[in-house]
């Protein structure tokens, strides 16, 4: 009899365990947005933005080094916007200027490219098929944050539709619209 009660007792205690592991997993992920939902909570912020932003989607062109890969590139009439997802989770520590930041993620230490060096990349490729035209850079974290200081361009998830709205001191014709809308549907 009394190994039967012990073994409902480690059974009892078993599922306690597994059940606050779970519940520590859902508190942990609680807020943040799944890998592959990414790219589609950024496309639904900017769907919100009204028809005057015509959006593309994962637009690949020749660069420098290779092929550019841009998440999302958005013309308007007050400029194109090339934005790069950062897609990593945690806190990111760097500066403009770095080459390299750091990011963590609970104790985990991570170095990263910098993100805004990757986004140039990407507006020098834009810059190598469109010409001049007002370009603006945007990096929008969407599990991350950054610690201290950030850069204007680096744009929380929640933050986006409000910093792109702010964005109206430039104008572009209509025809200047059209060209580049034209270009980027040869490429797409």
């Amino acid at each position: 009899m009394e190994e039967i009660i012990t073994a409902y007792w480690i059974k009892i205690g078993a599922t306690l365990l597994v059940f606050g592991a779970l519940i520590a997993m859902f508190l942990r992920q609680n807020g943040r947005i799944a890998e592959g939902e990414i790219s589609q909570a950024v496309r639904q912020v900017l769907d919100e933005l009204g028809p005057e932003y015509r959006i593309f989607e994962r637009v690949v062109l020749r660069a420098q080094h290779g092929m550019s890969t841009t998440d999302f590139v958005l013309v308007s009439p007050y400029g194109i916007f090339v934005i790069t997802i950062c897609r990593y989770s945690g806190v990111m520590i760097g500066d403009e200027r770095d080459q390299e930041w750091l990011l963590k993620s609970g104790r985990k230490k991570e170095i990263i490219n910098n993100p805004l060096w990757e986004n140039r990349k990407h507006l020098n490729a834009i810059e190598a098929k469109l010409g001049k035209v007002k370009i603006i850079p945007i990096v929008v974290l969407v599990n991350t944050r950054m610690q201290g200081q950030s850069d204007p361009r680096v744009v929380r998830l929640k933050d986006l539709s409000h910093y792109m709205l702010r964005q109206k001191s430039g104008r572009i014709s209509e025809d200047v619209q059209e060209e580049v809308i034209s270009k980027l549907q040869s490429v797409s």
